[in-house]
Formats: structure tokens, C-alpha cells, sequence
């Protein structure tokens, strides 16, 4: 499109504050084909906001705003739109909003209505709003206030209803939020109390989260909160099962933020709802955290979660699974750095053991490539067959696997000591129609500087193919990598409609974005 326009920009120093002056004297032309005009005026200080007939028009969309707002509001705002997208081209649908702040600045009274159809804003949709507010903060007469939204969603969760009800006086007052979608529902109910000191306080009367997924929880205790300017807290508030329970409170004080969380007996079941619906999770787990926030300072915490009794993670109705005994994982974040460390052993079967140092780390300095590391992991598999139920769209496995390793120096520049062994193991690949027999891999590093590594494998019946090589870690010069590939007779293809056997003999060198390819792939045999 093409816009044309007159603006004007001063500032002003009156009652010796500086004072901005925008003054936008004509505005027109064209925007993603709709016809715009505008025009208005802005004075603008620290104390003092003052908004002179601020008119957009934007196709058959109209916003106007005028008014001040110095000790005293008075302003008005009205926005009618029959189709947004006029305004923000990742919207659409109707929308009205009419609202009048007026009273004193901090106590004022707002007066407000909206009402919308089939609207989107980006990837949210709601077929309906309708809202009707009108609170005045400064006087303590009854007020009634609500919002109805109806069939919101975002993704694939959607809510048939979401209400909002808020009713009292500015003193004595209670707030309720409802979402039904069929059998789910979430309620919330607040009593509040807005003092004159503008902290408002009271109580979480009462929670009740009863969605399919997360089973049904509620609040059996009342929760006080206080919240001011400048300051905040929320005592324990608790949701509950009838063996679970889930906990957190938290404070502000001096805009320094302090939170903690605590979960006993959560059923690890919870976590289907992320991972593949095949896969079936038995277990329970405890989690303790806190948090510490001082902005632009300060970032500490700490975490526990532990599994008392072990978890079973189960493939379906397949023989595949795995046991696993008492394990945790903690991390703590301080002034000292970053320390954490996971423990999940599986009997006989598998282990991973993890711990991992960032000496005198910053989190709110981001993770420079200087800061120093240390850590190691150990762990391993005595039979890959155990994947083959849990991950149904990777390869059926055979063999083991065995990592131990140590990591030192720092991110830009690790130190990594130790070595992984694959051994004697096996891969199906559909998709290809092959079978991967004899898989050796054996990486190692002795130095810390350097990872040396040797993989061969077979295709059915044919002469084995191996890849050796290595890789410095050196990440200024791109990681320089040299990787020989050689074969004699690898098949490659065992399909109806393609049947293939290659021998290739290629060496490659990486560093960075630069890739070096010399050699040749010849083809012994092939059908197509």
C-alpha cells in the first residue's frame, strides 16, 4: 500500500518536567488495499497525558480515543470494527469496545463494554464475547461486572464457555470464573477486598480442575493473598486428590520474587499426555522447588524430584518394558553456580547416571562460552530389544550400549574423556528392506581434545561397511571433522521395485559450513 501524512513531534519543558507533543495533522491513502485516514494529537509527560480527538480509520474499521489523564481521568476510547483483519492482518472477525475511565488517577471509576463474533487472533478463535463492566474503585457502592466467552480455543483444546462474574462492593467482594467444555470444568472463586491503600487482599475460596486428562482436583483449604503496587504474597494454596497433593505459595517484597512448589505422590500417569498414546506410565514422583528473583541481580533455585518407588514404562499391550528402581533428579542454582544430577537406574537392564557443574554461573547472564564445566554420564543398555515396543517408528533393534564419560574445560572449548561401545548390535529398516547385522561402534577420546571414532556394519550377507574418523573440539574452527567411508559390496536396497549393492570408498572433511567430499561409489549390482 501507500500512506501519506503530516506528523509533528516536539517536546517541551512546562512546570519543569520535559512534555512530548505528537501531533499527527493528516494521515491517508491505501494499506493492503483498504482506504485509511487519521488524524489527532498527543501531549505526553511523566505526569500528564492529554489525547486530542485520536481518530484511525482503516477500511470499515474505527477507532477513536480522546481525553486526560492528570490527578483526574476523563477519557473515553470507542473501537467499532466489522471485520478486524482491517486493523491486524493475523485477525478477523466483529468487534465493538466502548470504555470511560474517569475519577482519580489511582481510584478511578471504568465504565466498559465489548462485544465480538467469530473472532481470530492469530492461532486463538472464539465465536463469541460479550462483556459489561462499570467499577468504581474511589466509592464503595455495589457493583455488578461480567464476561461470557463462548467456544474458545487454541489448537486442539477448546472450551464450549469461559464466564467471568464479579459482584460486591469495592470493599467486599467475590469473583468467579467458570470453563465447561462437555465434563471438563475449572472454577475459581475469589473473595476480595480492595482497601485504600490499593492492596488488595483476601482469600482462593475455592478450586475445583476437573478435566478428563488430569483427573479432578480441588482446593480444600482457603489461600489469603495480598496484592499491592509493590508488593505481594500468596500463603499455601493446594490442590488435592485423594492421595496427592499439589502446593505453592510465593512473595514479592522490594521487587525482589520468591516462590516455592511442592507435589507428593503426583502420579507420573500425568505425563501420557505428552508421550506417544502407546506408551503407558506407572509410578509416582514428589517434587520440591523454589524459586528467588531479583531482577536484573539474583536468579536461585532449587529442584528435587524423586520417584520413591520407581516407575514402569510399558508399550502397550506388547512384552516390552522397563522397570525402574528409586530414582531422582535435583538441580540447585546459587551464587556458587549451577550443580545437578540425575539417577535413574533400571535393575539389570539399563542405568544413567548424570551430574553436571557450572562453576560460579550467572542464569541471567546467559551461558558465555567461557564459563566453565564439569560433569560426567555413565550410562547403559544391556539389550536395545527393550526400544523396540517403547519407539515403534524406529528401527527393530538388537545389542547393547555402554557410555562413560567426563566432560571438562568450558562450553566454548569442552574437554570430553570417556567412550560409548555398541556392541553386536542389529536394525531392521523397513523402508529400505534391509537389516543392519554386526553393528560395532566404539567412540572414544583420550585426550579430551579429540574424539576418535569406528562404526562398521553388514547388509544381510554382503562385505561389511566401516566408517572411521575424527573430530577435534575445537568450536572457533568449526569442529574440524575427517571421516573415511569404505566398502566393498554393501547392499544398500533389498526392495520389490529397487535392489541395490554400492561400494563406496569417500573421504570427508568438515570444518564449519565448509564440507570437503572426494572419492567414488561404485555399483556392483542393481534392479530398478
Amino acid at each position: 500500500g501507500q500512506l501519506n501524512g503530516e506528523l509533528q513531534v516536539s517536546r517541551k519543558r512546562t512546570d519543569n518536567e520535559p512534555r512530548d507533543i505528537i501531533d499527527l495533522k493528516k494521515l491517508d491513502g491505501k494499506l493492503r488495499g483498504y482506504a485509511v485516514n487519521g488524524h489527532g494529537k498527543v501531549n505526553l509527560s511523566s505526569r500528564k497525558l492529554d489525547i486530542d480527538n485520536l481518530a484511525l480509520n482503516m477500511g470499515d474499521s474505527r477507532l477513536h480515543i480522546s481525553g486526560s489523564r492528570n490527578k483526574n481521568w476523563n477519557l473515553q476510547a470507542q473501537l467499532t470494527s466489522s471485520n478486524i483483519h482491517n486493523l491486524w492482518p493475523y485477525s478477523r472477525g466483529k468487534l465493538n469496545l466502548e470504555t470511560r475511565v474517569s475519577g482519580p488517577r489511582l481510584t478511578p471509576h471504568i465504565i466498559s463494554k465489548i462485544n465480538g463474533e467469530n473472532l481470530v487472533f492469530e492461532d486463538y478463535r472464539i465465536g463469541g464475547i460479550n462483556g459489561d463492566f462499570d467499577i468504581d474503585l474511589q466509592s464503595d457502592e455495589q457493583f455488578i461486572t461480567g464476561l461470557t466467552v463462548q467456544n474458545i480455543a487454541k489448537g486442539s483444546r477448546e472450551w464450549q464457555s469461559v464466564i467471568l462474574r464479579a459482584n460486591g462492593t469495592r470493599t467486599k467482594h467475590q469473583i468467579n470464573l467458570e470453563l465447561k467444555q462437555d465434563t471438563d470444568l475449572i472454577r475459581l472463586v475469589v473473595d476480595g477486598n480492595l482497601n485504600e491503600q490499593q492492596i488488595w487482599h483476601g482469600v482462593i475460596a475455592q478450586t475445583l480442575v476437573d478435566i478428563e486428562e488430569f483427573g479432578k482436583w480441588q482446593q480444600n483449604q482457603p489461600a489469603a493473598f495480598s496484592f499491592g503496587i509493590d508488593q505481594g504474597s500468596l500463603e499455601t494454596w493446594c490442590l488435592n486428590q485423594p492421595d496427592a497433593h499439589i502446593c505453592i505459595q510465593g512473595e514479592r517484597k522490594q521487587n525482589i520474587w520468591n516462590a516455592r512448589l511442592e507435589a507428593h505422590n503426583l502420579s507420573l500417569a500425568l505425563l501420557e499426555n505428552w508421550t506417544p498414546p502407546h506408551l503407558n506410565i506407572r509410578g509416582t514422583s514428589n517434587i520440591n522447588t523454589s524459586v528467588h528473583y531479583h531482577p536484573g541481580r539474583e536468579l536461585y533455585g532449587d529442584i528435587l524430584v524423586s520417584i520413591p518407588n520407581g516407575f514402569h514404562l510399558k508399550a502397550g499391550e506388547t512384552e516390552e518394558s522397563f522397570r525402574f528402581e528409586p530414582g531422582n533428579l535435583q538441580a540447585s542454582l546459587n551464587e556458587s553456580g549451577l550443580a545437578a544430577r540425575i539417577d535413574l537406574p533400571a535393575y539389570d537392564l539399563a542405568n544413567l547416571r548424570l551430574w553436571i557443574n557450572l562453576p560460579g554461573w550467572n542464569a541471567l547472564t546467559g551461558l558465555p562460552r567461557s564459563q566453565p564445566i564439569t560433569g560426567q554420564v555413565t550410562a547403559s543398555l544391556a539389550s536395545l530389544a527393550h526400544l523396540n515396543g517403547i519407539f515403534l517408528d524406529s528401527p527393530v533393534l538388537t545389542g547393547s550400549v555402554n557410555t562413560d564419560i567426563r566432560l571438562d574445560g568450558t562450553i566454548g572449548a569442552p574437554l570430553i574423556i570417556g567412550e560409548t561401545l555398541i556392541n553386536q548390535a542389529s536394525a531392521e529398516i523397513p523402508a529400505l528392506g534391509i537389516t543392519l547385522n554386526d553393528i560395532n561402534l566404539h567412540a572414544y577420546s583420550k585426550t579430551g581434545k579429540r574424539i576418535d571414532y569406528r562404526f562398521s556394519t553388514r547388509s544381510g550377507q554382503t562385505e561389511p561397511l566401516t566408517l572411521s574418523g575424527y573430530t577435534h573440539l575445537n568450536a572457533p574452527d568449526g569442529w574440524p571433522t575427517s571421516i573415511n567411508i569404505r566398502g566393498a559390496d554393501f547392499q544398500l536396497f533389498d526392495l520389490p521395485d529397487i535392489k541395490m549393492h554400492v561400494a563406496p570408498q569417500l573421504a570427508v572433511k568438515i570444518e564449519g559450513q565448509h564440507i570437503d567430499l572426494k572419492g567414488q561409489i561404485a555399483i556392483p549390482q542393481a534392479l530398478l
